[in-house]
């Protein structure tokens, strides 16, 4: 069943193909370690290891998230987690979630029975079996505020990457080479308000309320990484490194390339010394040269 641009369950809002696009800061490494579920031993040689993650601060470029039917939740930032998983605990963790969410679709446009639901839920469940053949790699949530268990109201972006690119992440945080992340990101489904603008135009990414415990969820393909890393032993040149996550097996981030130098501010600014120093001699060769011919 083909979702129609005017079913106005929508209100207002199209599919479209647009890549979202991110810029993390505020960036922290955080460890986790649980001890084995089949051990009693709660020390660190029971055979778990301490797990590293990365929290920060995300802001949509030119966009804002919104759940369909709710002006009052759209806004630009969310609260961004990092993990590093294997496609095989990706696989695992999504079955996981298969099983426990019950009827995710129940939420969209309750109390009505009509066409336009049917097409809205259909359109909706047919998205989320392709994600069974190929699991998510992001999920983007949006929780009420919930003072008993401590939970602010907002938006939170989780993206698995692989372990290897976590890991490599980490460390240039560790040494201060990486103040800001940016991601690229494909959602399904992807619902737009202007679904036919550019990206040169700002526009708000509709989320369906589909999940269970909270008021709507949207899941996704990181498709690249990107930061800039400075500060490095041998040499304060800037650098730019961009890594294409993974997208399915057998990929990874050993396809990343180091982008090309940039001059740092020692190098630029003798540069600009000799530039002057060179013009110096011109002028007064110049001067001299002059005084000669009216000699």
């Amino acid at each position: 069943m083909p979702l129609s641009t005017d079913n106005p369950l929508l209100h207002g809002f199209g599919p479209s193909v647009r890549t979202m696009w991110l810029t993390a800061d505020s960036l922290e490494v955080k460890r986790t370690w649980n001890p084995p579920s089949a051990s009693t031993d709660s020390s660190p040689s029971a055979g778990a290891e301490a797990l590293s993650w990365i929290s920060g601060v995300a802001r949509l470029e030119r966009a804002k998230l919104a759940i369909i039917g709710n002006e009052n939740s759209a806004a630009s930032t969310l609260k961004l987690i990092l993990t590093g998983n294997s496609q095989e605990d990706i696989a695992s963790e999504w079955r996981e979630i298969v099983q426990n969410r019950g009827d995710w679709f129940a939420e969209i446009a309750p109390g009505t029975s009509d066409l336009h639901r049917a097409e809205l839920i259909q359109f909706a469940r047919n998205i989320y079996e392709r994600f069974d053949d190929s699991p998510p790699n992001v999920s983007i949530y949006h929780d009420q505020r919930d003072r008993e268990n401590n939970v602010e109201e907002g938006w939170t972006v989780v993206c698995q990457l692989s372990a290897a690119l976590l890991e490599t992440i980490v460390a240039d945080i560790y040494l201060k080479r990486c103040q800001a992340l940016e991601f690229r990101y494909s959602i399904a489904p992807t619902l737009i308000d202007h679904w036919l603008a550019p990206h040169s135009v700002d526009a708000t990414y509709g989320v369906l309320p589909l999940g269970k415990g909270t008021d709507g969820t949207c899941h996704g393909y990181v498709t690249g990484v990107s930061w800039r890393t400075s500060g490095t032993v041998n040499t304060e040149a800037v650098h730019g490194r961009e890594f294409a996550a993974d997208s399915g097996p057998d990929t990874g981030p050993e396809t990343g390339q180091l982008a090309t130098q940039e001059s740092s501010p020692v190098v630029l600014e003798i540069a600009r010394l000799s530039r002057t120093v060179r013009l110096g001699f011109i002028v007064v060769f110049l001067l001299i040269s002059a005084l000669v011919i009216l000699r």
